[in-house]
């Protein structure tokens, strides 16, 4: 999938989450799933970069490139048959589209970078 990406924008960053002594990188929140008649199920989710809240509805969210820089792109190796380049950047990190700022580049919505059913194949037919 492709991202739209305006190297040249200038871009309003949240401090919380430029400041790596505090924030690494997009923190993974684990939650209980209970359905009647299932066992409980584990669920990762991100959270939001700008408030903090876990992020439960992964359409309604974005992964978002903070403080993109114009320095050259970065090598770090091969994903399958294709060079990894890294973007210059503070990060990318999840937001809800509400926390998120506009001008936040490149961006793809967060349902596509995250799962929104995270169970096993198995456990998805009911076996576990």
């Amino acid at each position: 999938m492709r991202t739209q990406s305006s190297r040249k924008n200038a871009v309003r960053v949240n401090p919380q989450v430029t400041n790596p002594s505090n924030h690494h990188g997009t923190r993974l929140i684990p939650l209980v799933l209970q359905r009647e008649g299932h066992p409980d199920e584990i669920f990762y989710t991100p959270e939001c970069g700008a408030c903090g809240r876990p992020i439960l509805d992964l359409r309604a969210a974005n992964v978002s490139t903070v403080d993109e820089m114009e320095d050259d792109l970065i090598p770090v190796g091969r994903l399958g048959d294709a060079a990894a380049l890294q973007i210059p950047s503070a990060g990318a990190y999840a937001f809800h589209k509400d926390c998120d700022e506009t001008g936040r580049s490149p961006w793809v919505t967060a349902h596509c970078v995250f799962q929104t059913d995270q169970r096993r194949e198995f456990e998805k037919r009911g076996v576990a």
